[in-house]
């Protein structure tokens, strides 16, 4: 999904190292894909202990993000 990110034309970099730029790509890949679809459900239930998918917690350990 490629949703215009208003922080993107806010803070836009021009020096900013490849590999940093590469980074920030995939990881926002991997948000869209895993924590995009519960999103809205996540921001708005009340937080409890079990409140975070397991299934999306285990993707982005898996992605190495956490």
């Amino acid at each position: 999904m490629n949703v215009e990110r208003l922080a993107e034309r806010l803070y836009s970099y021009p020096d900013l190292p490849a590999e940093v730029a590469e980074t920030r790509l995939e990881v926002r890949d991997v948000a869209d894909r895993l924590v995009g679809p519960v999103a809205h459900r996540l921001a708005t239930q009340d937080e409890r202990d079990d409140g975070f998918p397991t299934d999306v917690f285990d993707g982005l350990a898996g992605a190495g993000l956490f």
